[in-house]
């Protein structure tokens, strides 16, 4: 399901295709359809090459997505799933790990996120500023040399320490060295979500839970991580994921039993 396709390809995904599109339904896939493919991805924004593949598809998902458009729903999870040739557990697995089953978003609305001061620090080492020390100095609870858990405050309090960095220090920067939503994707990894800029992916992260959901899919797949949720290599996945120190936090282990959770439900 939801295979790669060309001009002179056959079969039923051809036919969900041409129902996506909404356009005559047919099995061969022709030169009609090509041009067709090829106007919807200049559309789109994405590559023009009249060939079908996951960012064409995905986008074409979302486009007809059925029921509430805010919120992901179990159709959701088995669209993608096919889409990355993984189980539905799966995915809901990684999302109930990563978010502690909060889904992406707080009691007041804005999405979860983690502010790392860190993080921060060494973009802005990278980017040369020369008062880098006397900022350092002057915002200690905003700019770490080093990854400093005690600086975390957790929940709503994380959207302070970030809007603090916006006004003190620099917004796009502050944007990037922030984790957002379901998936808790760094900012600075936004061209990896399909998005233009940090701002765009921000809006997304912003937007509604089905658009986190996306954003995370894609990332997922542009990183190479798909191959490792194929297998259930959870420890692999874990460390690609959320970096060598998994283990501290048992991410592997939290995986597997949130998976094997999911699969006892159904």
């Amino acid at each position: 399901m939801y295979a790669t396709l060309k001009n002179g390809k056959t079969g039923e995904d051809v036919k969900r295709l041409c129902n996506l599109l909404g356009v005559k339904e047919r099995t061969v896939f022709d030169a009609e359809l090509e041009d067709i493919v090829r106007g919807y991805q200049k559309s789109k924004g994405l590559e023009s090459d009249g060939i079908v593949g996951f960012n064409t598809w995905a986008s074409l998902v979302m486009d007809k997505k059925l029921g509430d458009s805010k919120v992901v729903l179990d159709s959701d999870y088995k669209t993608f799933g096919d889409m990355l040739g993984v189980e539905p557990e799966v995915l809901k697995a990684v999302v109930k790990v990563e978010t502690g089953g909060k889904h992406g978003f707080l009691d007041s609305g804005r999405p979860i996120i983690l502010y790392e001061a860190h993080y921060m620090y060494n973009l802005l080492k990278k980017q040369g500023r020369g008062d880098l020390e006397a900022l350092l100095s002057k915002y200690p609870a905003l700019l770490s040399k080093t990854w400093n858990k005690n600086l975390y405050k957790g929940g709503e309090r994380e959207w302070n320490r970030l809007e603090a960095a916006i006004n003190y220090i620099d917004e796009e920067t502050a944007l990037k060295s922030t984790s957002w939503g379901m998936f808790q994707i760094m900012g600075a990894n936004y061209q990896k979500c399909g998005c233009s800029d940090v701002f765009e992916f921000v809006k997304g992260m912003k937007e509604s839970e089905y658009s986190q959901f996306v954003l995370g899919i894609r990332f997922i797949k542009n990183t190479g991580l798909v191959p490792y949720l194929q297998a259930k290599n959870w420890a692999e996945f874990a460390k690609r994921y959320n970096g060598s120190g998994y283990k501290e936090n048992a991410y592997d282990t939290k995986l597997k039993k949130a998976y094997y959770d999911y699969l006892k439900k159904n």
